[in-house]
Formats: C-alpha cells, structure tokens, sequence
C-alpha cells in the first residue's frame, strides 16, 4: 500500500483528507495538536500519528519513508489571532504562524523533493492546502459584527505558500515533482467559538 504524509491530518480539513485516502493509502499523520490530543486517539490500522516536534523530525521521517505523496495542510491559530493587525504586530506569534504554516512546507519540501531526485523512477506530489487569502486580500467588512478576522499574519503565510507552490512547479518539474495548491475559502468549524 502507497504511504501518503499529512501534515495537519488532524485539523478540520486534514481530518476529512485523512479520513478519505486512508481506504486507498497508507496515511503518515504529523500535526501540531497537543501531546492530550494525541492520547485521545482512536488507533487504525491504516494511519500513523505523530506530534510535530522539530524539523530534523521531517528529515528523518523522510529518510525512513517513501512517500507517494505530501500534504500540507497544517495552520496555526491561537487566541490572539483574530484580535491581532498590522497595528498591534507581534513578531513572535508572527513567527510561530510562519514555521507552522510556511516553513514546515519549505523543509517537508525540500526532503521530498531530495527523496524524489534519489530516487528518479518516483513521480512526487506536492498539494499545498492554502487559502483564498493567498491570492487576494480579505475584505474587513466580510467580519463586522462577528468573532472572527483575517490577520496579517495568516495571509502572508498563506501567499508565501502559493508562491512556494509555483516555485517548485517551475523549477522541479524535470525531477517528476507534480506540485499544485488548493486554495479553499472559509470552512465553517463547528467547534471555533
């Protein structure tokens, strides 16, 4: 059975992604939920779950793996995150939102990709789950009234992955590296208060 890698397999999106490719594939879960979250887990026999650790975790989960595919649809959101503008930046919420949901893509990347050039008969998958946000700004009024928002940081992040998708379109398709995003609106989350 072919292994697919999943980051944020345990979000609202992931979960459903997860829960759909595991009747054909071999699912390898990493996300970044808590250590309780993941003791809460039911097994199965077709998923794998890890709680992302650090990037020397990615290298050695690649080196010990081939992954017929990877997906990146993992974000981080605390409870400052709706409340947060570019006129009250934090930088170190900024840079935690950026290695989540932009630099786990770069270094998972980058070992596929190292994976895929090893070993030249695999065709590799990128899909890169980012947002419409990625490719517009979001409007302020679409949030009047509600409890949730756009932060700054969610679409730079966002942008950043459409724009690594595209980079590696362009420069690896000679290695076989099939690299596309998806770019969905709003999900409703029944559990986002």
């Amino acid at each position: 059975m072919q292994k697919i890698l999943i980051f944020g397999g345990l979000g609202v999106l992931g979960f459903e992604i997860t829960k759909h490719l595991k009747k054909n594939f071999y699912i390898v879960v990493i996300d970044v939920k808590s250590n309780l979250y993941f003791k809460k887990l039911k097994l199965d026999k077709n998923v794998l779950y890890f709680k992302y650790s650090n990037f020397s975790q990615i290298k050695k989960i690649y080196s010990k793996n081939k992954f017929y595919a990877v997906i990146h649809c993992q974000q981080y959101k605390n409870k400052k995150f709706t409340s947060s503008d570019i006129r009250n930046l934090d930088l170190n919420l900024y840079k935690k939102i950026n290695n989540i949901n932009l630099v786990i893509p770069l270094v998972s990347s980058q070992n596929y990709i190292n994976h895929i050039n090893r070993n030249k008969k695999y065709v590799g998958r990128i899909i890169n789950i980012a947002s419409t946000y990625g490719l517009i700004s979001s409007s302020p009024e679409l949030y009047t009234n509600t409890n949730m928002g756009n932060p700054v940081y969610y679409t730079l992040s966002k942008f950043g992955l459409v724009g690594l998708t595209k980079y590696i379109a362009s420069y690896y398709k000679d290695l076989k590296v099939l690299c596309n995003c998806i770019s969905p609106h709003g999900i409703e989350n029944k559990h986002q208060k």
